[in-house]
């Protein structure tokens, strides 16, 4: 029985060994993948595959790009000191990926991309440990030469891309740490050595020793640092609020500012004054020195007083008007088209204008014609009682007309008053008959009057 118990726990360690032994293998092969890129995806080297080292804690990782060789970069210090050195020394390349704020400074229409090429033609052209990766073989065609040369710059372009970025982003994540105890220093030289900012400056400087050189180039970036951000615990300088000049204080206490002095005050004809000399004033000026300046009383001032100007007439100007500056014809498309655009929007607003003023001329003619219309009616109207009105004036004048001619043929005739009854009374009197025969005269018909008549007689006459 304690045979067969070793026989197995021997089993058992050499099992144990060899796990341990193929689980080792496997992780040397992951390794020498990760050093050893290969071209393309699923296809066989064209060429031997490019082995560099690589540093362990190196800040970015390999990127593999279809048809392209791929390359591991070791960011060590010195290298990446170069890198943010070569982005300090050139002022093209430093406006170009950190422009500042203010005027925009021309680049040339160049993008980002182009910086990024000339960075990594600079640092990596002359390093010894890419020297296998930029050689190129000499037995290949020119066209072949170039395109490598373009692939191999197109790459180191990339790998300064990512690395700016990757400075970029941990210089923020640093810079937040230590400005809540900075406070506003520019430098490491400013850091208090044996305080606490300076530890966590010895820790930091360890794996970003260029945090000061990262935080100047983010700070000229509006977009990465706003303006008027600031550290709280900072006081606020306002000695330059608190300012003031000499001149502006020694004006307001002329004479004419000194009415609503106390009377105690200003019953002092002359007093003394501190200084030596009447033209030295004050720096600072305090009420005792404005109380002791001489007051003059009202009255007592300059003897001589300037004449008055006389008034002149409104004159017209002698300057020459300013000559209309043509515009300038745009040059480039996006300025052409600005320019279409505002062409567009005046001709949308002047036929604006121009339908807005129909409109009105529209609705001014027919208010017009109403008005008309009812002006037309209005008079019409009044026509036609004027009319009427002298229609009935001339009922009226005709009738009184008619009255009047009875009345005088009735006076002519002078009939007595008993004739005159008796033909009222008959009631066959007519004014345009002949007139009654007097009483004892007969008529040719012995009736007594000259005739009947078919008006009626008029009672009341």
């Amino acid at each position: 029985m304690k045979k067969r118990t070793a026989a197995t726990s021997e089993r058992a360690k050499k099992a144990a060994i060899i796990a341990a032994d193929e689980a080792k293998e496997e992780a040397e092969k992951k390794e020498k993948k990760l050093l050893v890129v290969k071209r393309g995806r699923g296809r066989p080297p064209k060429e031997k595959p490019v082995v560099v080292a690589v540093n362990e804690k190196s800040d970015e990782p390999d990127i593999d790009e279809d048809g392209a060789q791929s390359l591991v970069v070791e960011w060590t210090k010195d290298l990446t000191w170069s890198l943010v050195t070569g982005i300090e020394e050139d002022d093209e390349i430093r406006d170009g990926l950190y422009p500042g704020p203010g005027a925009i400074k021309r680049t040339g229409g160049k993008p980002k991309t182009h910086f990024h090429d000339a960075l990594g033609v600079k640092i990596f052209a002359d390093n010894p440990a890419y020297t296998e990766f930029l050689a190129i073989d000499p037995e290949l065609s020119e066209a072949e030469q170039t395109k490598k040369k373009a692939e191999q710059r197109k790459l180191l372009a990339g790998k300064v891309k990512n690395k700016i970025k990757t400075l970029t982003d941990t210089a923020r994540i640093h810079i937040l740490d230590m400005g809540q105890t900075g406070a506003g220093l520019r430098s490491a030289a400013e850091i208090t050595p044996g305080s606490k900012l300076a530890t966590q400056w010895d820790v930091i400087k360890e794996d970003f020793p260029w945090l000061f050189n990262m935080r100047d180039l983010i700070a000229a970036r509006p977009n990465l640092k706003p303006v008027g951000l600031g550290n709280n615990d900072t006081p606020i300088d306002i000695d330059l609020l608190l300012r003031t000049r000499t001149d502006d204080d020694t004006s307001s206490l002329a004479p004419d500012d000194t009415e609503d002095l106390p009377a105690q005050l200003v019953d002092s004809d002359v007093l003394t004054i501190d200084s030596d000399s009447d033209d030295e004033i004050a720096a600072t000026p305090t009420l005792e020195g404005a109380l002791k300046r001489k007051i003059k009383p009202e009255g007592k001032g300059n003897s001589k007083k300037t004449p008055p100007k006389k008034k002149t007439k409104p004159q017209t100007g002698m300057s020459a008007p300013a000559a209309a500056v043509a515009a300038k014809k745009p040059t480039n498309a996006k300025d052409r088209f600005s320019a279409t655009v505002l062409a567009e929007e005046e001709t949308a607003q002047r036929a604006l204008e121009l339908r807005t003023a129909k409109n009105k001329a529209h609705k001014d003619v027919a208010l017009a014609k109403i008005s008309a219309e009812k002006e037309i009616r209005l008079a019409k109207e009044e026509s036609k009682r004027a009319d009427k009105a002298e229609k009935a004036a001339l009922v009226r004048l005709r009738m009184e007309q008619e009255h009047q001619m009875r009345m005088a043929q009735m006076q002519q005739g002078g009939p007595s008053s008993a004739s005159f009854s008796n033909a009222g009374q008959s009631g066959n009197f007519s004014m345009f008959d002949e007139l009654p025969m007097l009483p004892g005269t007969s008529s040719s018909d012995g009736s007594g009057f000259a005739g009947s008549s078919t008006y009626g007689g008029f009672d009341g006459f």
